[in-house]
């Protein structure tokens, strides 16, 4: 009897994750025909063009993405999707810091990313995670290094910010940036100088929210490149 009530349990519970996967998958589907963008449902490969770019997320095995969504926006290219990966507690997912770690610690983090593509603009490279957050490697796989700023411990408290250039970044990052990143915490941006990644570790986007969110990041990312252009 105890057998068959554990069992129900577990297909209670899969019933139950199977018809949420469905209503946000239809639910995406939905809004990403009101946004004019291109959707490809269901688990599938890390497209080519972005898979070997250098972005410290995808630096890692076990990973899958799920329901792709494509799409331009003035000058930008867009594509946004589910990335799915495990990795050890308390890490990103990243064979260095990975190695040490034992097969029972794995966790699975699922969250929504923004990849965009400018088209003649560049900025300065950068790296941007929650200070806070998980352990990671971007500073060395990237030769990267920290950025700090003068009477901002708010924002140097919260963030960690690493890059090649501290100069340029920390005219790019000027007092109303770094305030409307405090005032949205928990956000990692990999920035490739005309390419970004945009997401919250273990967050996934509400189909509801998808086209808000979408305008906060191109509004940061044109935000950035018109600072950067101006010096």
């Amino acid at each position: 009897m105890t057998k068959f009530i554990a069992l129900a349990c577990v297909i209670s519970v899969l019933i139950a994750v199977f018809v949420y996967e469905k209503n946000r998958a239809d639910n995406l589907e939905q809004m990403v025909r009101q946004m004019g963008f291109h959707f490809k449902r269901g688990l599938q490969s890390l497209p080519e063009e972005i898979k070997n770019t250098g972005f410290h997320l995808f630096n890692q095995p076990h990973q899958q993405i799920q329901h792709l969504i494509s799409g331009s926006i003035d000058n930008y290219q867009v594509k946004i999707f589910d990335f799915h990966f495990d990795a050890p507690f308390g890490y990103e997912a990243d064979p260095i810091l990975a190695s040490g770690s034992d097969d029972d610690e794995y966790t699975n983090y699922q969250q929504t990313v923004i990849y965009i593509k400018a088209v003649n603009i560049q900025t300065a490279e950068f790296d941007l995670s929650p200070a806070a957050g998980v352990l990671r490697s971007a500073a060395k796989l990237r030769h990267l290094k920290s950025v700090h700023f003068d009477q901002q411990q708010a924002f140097d408290k919260q963030y960690e910010l690493l890059a090649k250039d501290a100069t340029a970044i920390q005219h790019i990052f000027n007092p109303k940036i770094l305030q409307w990143l405090i005032e949205h915490p928990n956000i990692t941006i990999e920035s490739f100088g005309d390419r970004w990644l945009i997401y919250q570790l273990g967050e996934r986007i509400k189909a509801k929210n998808l086209s808000q969110v979408l305008n906060t990041a191109l509004g940061f990312i044109k935000q950035i490149s018109t600072t950067d252009q101006s010096n």
